[in-house]
């Protein structure tokens, strides 16, 4: 009988992605694309700010190992895929951690944005509290 694979949910966290680009294009290249994105089993679109960056990913155990040993990217938060409530735990590990929240919002703020439309009208913009989830997490 084969032991099916053993997934990984994190948030990965790089304050400088083209830094972490440089560092794996010599060290590691195996973890990037010829595109310049990550290989992971599978990932939400990355939220950026500058050049900073946050993905929610599936690893296996293998990539997760991998990527805790590697330089200029951190994981903020990584549990392993139980189905429904996964990320529940995810980012709830974030939200209550003041300086996992903190590299967090400064790549997704989701506090309420105050904007004034062309005709002087204030408006609010509020975003989810989560950039995203992989499905059945």
């Amino acid at each position: 009988m084969t032991t099916p694979n053993k997934y990984i949910d994190a948030i990965l966290y790089f304050q400088s992605y083209s830094t972490f680009i440089q560092h794996i294009s010599s060290h590691s290249p195996h973890l990037f694309s010829n595109s310049n994105e990550i290989n992971v089993f599978a990932r939400t679109p990355a939220q950026m700010n500058g050049d900073s960056l946050l993905v929610y990913v599936r690893l296996t155990e293998d990539n997760a190992a991998t990527y805790r040993s590697t330089d200029h990217v951190e994981i903020l938060a990584e549990s392993p895929y139980v189905g429904k409530g996964t990320a529940d735990e995810l980012y709830n590990s974030i939200f209550n951690d003041s300086e996992k929240l903190e590299k967090y919002k400064s790549v997704y703020d989701f506090e309420d944005q105050i904007e004034i439309d062309e005709e002087g009208n204030e408006y609010t913009i509020s975003k989810p509290e989560r950039f995203g989830i992989i499905a059945g997490a």
